[in-house]
């Protein structure tokens, strides 16, 4: 097993069921009240049936419990108690499924069913998250990574905007261990899934104990990092080395600076775009996951595997969270070539062959092995979509394929090979949220431009024209 730096620990806190007390003083007890009910009504009665459901009533009788109920009057639930070893009563529900709300009146004759949840049990972490308010943030982890949702809301009435943001325990006791202590400075930056046309939402810890989550956005040309929410976080172990500065009123950020060897190639400016020609450079990686068609489990972890996608993209998976955690990973494989893995645009092969086994290792700590013939069996025969004509090229196209995959082709026509095309790149597509089609190749994002009769993409040189009917079947 991978060796956790941060290890996650549960703490089971058992929740007491529920206990009925008994009246005090001498004086007799009450009558219930329904039997009071009954008394004061001269209505019709109905019989209602209680099914405890495997629970046990105060007198620890678990067989149904019949009582009458004059007509216009609710059940007297609280007279009833129940108790089921690990397990909490929420209710009572018609044997149909409906719930049966406690004030409701009784009109006939009833049957209800005890419904049972397993007792909760609340999971403590060592990294801890408090907002601004005292509030725990609630936290997931797994594999030493961490995973928090906030909703946060924007000034001037924005609309809130929901972030989901990765935290790598490793990363930070990294930072942790080489950080100096003598100055409020970031120590991680947790990258959120939330993008939008004009920037992204991400955390940052910084080493005074306190963190900030920001909307970091460009408009105009003019980047803004806005602090959405202000908060403290805590480490199993580890004590701040400075004091934390004091929120200002305003709520604004403590720190209002960037810390440009985090945010990398996004620290690229309207003023560093004009030094460049005029053309910031694109660092971003992107990716299209399509269907799954062959899956490798980790060979050290219980939740963590390595999934093949039809499209050309390979992505690790977390059954935790249900999602991809990282899908920077394109693959090729033909019978000439073999099986070809590259991360994030490098050039080196990132699995190692022996004969037929493929051995990959993760950016988790994880491993994963694997027989090439398995994979290469997995292969479906591709379906052609469609094909996007240039409009400037007479030796090059575009063949889009049911899987979710695109390639760009070149007619071998004039090296004597006629009717014959090279693939000279591998792309991925897929609609949005929104239901826009969305377009990557090796890795980088493609314009859509919208014409008259469809949509138009360009890439190394080439224009590419894809009519409304076909865009349509992409975008579903």
């Amino acid at each position: 097993m991978k060796k956790q730096a941060i290890p996650c620990a549960l703490l089971a806190l058992a929740l007491a069921g529920s206990i009925a007390l008994a009246g005090c003083g001498q004086t007799a007890p009450a009558e219930s009240t329904a039997e009071t009910a009954a008394a004061e009504t001269t209505g019709q009665m109905f019989s209602v049936t209680l099914d405890p459901n495997g629970g046990a009533f105060a007198d620890g009788s678990t067989e149904p419990r019949t009582i009458q109920v004059a007509e216009g009057t609710a059940v007297a639930f609280r007279d009833y108690p129940l108790t089921r070893e690990g397990d909490t009563h929420i209710g009572w529900y018609l044997p149909d499924g409906a719930p049966w709300p406690g004030a409701r009146k009784v009109t006939g004759d009833l049957d209800l069913v005890a419904k049972w949840t397993a007792t909760v049990e609340e999971v403590v972490y060592p990294l801890v998250l408090t907002n601004a308010v005292g509030d725990a943030v609630p936290m997931q982890c797994d594999n030493n990574v961490y995973q928090f949702t906030v909703v946060s809301t924007i000034y001037g009435g924005y609309a809130q905007r929901s972030g989901t943001y990765t935290l790598y325990g490793d990363e930070l006791q990294a930072a942790i261990d080489a950080d100096d202590g003598s100055t409020g400075r970031v120590l991680v930056r947790a990258a959120s899934n939330y993008v939008d046309a004009t920037g992204t939402l991400y955390a940052e810890l910084y080493n005074d104990g306190t963190y900030d989550l920001y909307y970091d956005y460009t408009n105009g040309g003019e980047r803004t990092k806005y602090c959405m929410e202000t908060g403290s976080w805590t480490l199993e172990g580890y004590t701040a080395p400075i004091t934390p500065d004091a929120v200002p009123e305003d709520g604004s950020s403590r720190h209002t600076g960037w810390d440009e060897s985090l945010l990398g190639a996004e620290a690229s400016t309207a003023e560093t775009a004009e030094s460049d020609g005029g053309e910031a450079e694109q660092a971003e990686f992107v990716t299209i996951p399509g269907e799954t068609i062959f899956e490798v489990p980790a060979e050290n972890s219980d939740t963590m595997s390595l999934r093949f996608c039809a499209n050309g993209v390979a992505a690790i998976y977390m059954s935790t969270y249900e999602t991809d955690v990282d899908a920077g990973y394109l693959w090729s494989y033909d019978e000439e070539n073999g099986l070809t893995v590259h991360y994030h645009g490098g050039e080196e092969n990132a699995v190692t062959l022996d004969g037929d086994t493929a051995a990959l290792a993760d950016n988790f700590g994880n491993t994963y092995s694997f027989a090439v013939s398995d994979l290469a069996a997995a292969i479906p025969q591709r379906e052609l979509l469609f094909t996007a004509e240039s409009t400037n090229s007479d030796t090059m196209k575009a063949e889009f394929y049911a899987d979710g995959g695109f390639a760009i082709l070149f007619d071998m026509t004039a090296y004597g090979a006629a009717g014959q095309f090279s693939t000279v790149a591998q792309g991925q597509w897929g609609p949005d949220d929104a239901g826009a089609v969305q377009l990557a190749l090796n890795g980088a994002q493609l314009e859509l431009t919208q014409a008259a009769d469809g949509w138009t993409f360009a890439t190394d040189g080439n224009t590419y024209a894809i009519p409304s009917a076909d865009y349509d079947t992409l975008a579903g």
